[in-house]
């Protein structure tokens, strides 16, 4: 168990070391407001090579040629809030290569509304079989 937790130190220090070199080379002035978020920061670039790590290998797999992505958040980063909703504020991506084109839409959601209408999609477009009685209805 030691060892893991030695791991980690260590990854979380490289990780450290790596932000902190991207900050040295901005200018002074955002220097200072970059430093007092290197642990956040630190962590959103492991997070982003977690994330191309995994599609790297995931796209030498059969599937991922016909799977669907969903990438979200569950709260907002707390930087920049502008209002108490604003934590509610979260990323939601949808990606796949059968995608044509990309889109944003500006519309108020939930996390409750992406699997029924995934599956709304996937029945209208893909003929997906599914039961009578679903949990969300």
């Amino acid at each position: 168990m030691e060892a893991k937790n030695d791991y980690q130190k260590d990854k979380k220090r490289r990780y450290e070391q790596k932000i902190s070199q991207m900050i040295s080379s901005m200018p002074a002035e955002k220097q200072k407001v970059k430093k007092e978020s290197l642990l956040k920061l630190a962590s959103v670039n492991y997070a982003d090579d977690c994330l191309r790590d995994f599609f790297e290998r995931y796209s030498r797999l059969p599937s991922f040629q016909h799977t669907i992505f969903v990438i979200t958040g569950d709260h907002a980063s707390g930087k920049e809030l502008k209002n108490d909703l604003s934590y509610h504020h979260v990323p939601l991506l949808i990606w796949s290569p059968l995608l044509q084109r990309k889109a944003t839409f500006h519309a108020v959601v939930s996390h409750n509304d992406v699997t029924p209408s995934l599956v709304k999609l996937l029945k209208n477009k893909y003929g997906l079989q599914s039961g009578h009685t679903i949990h969300w209805i």
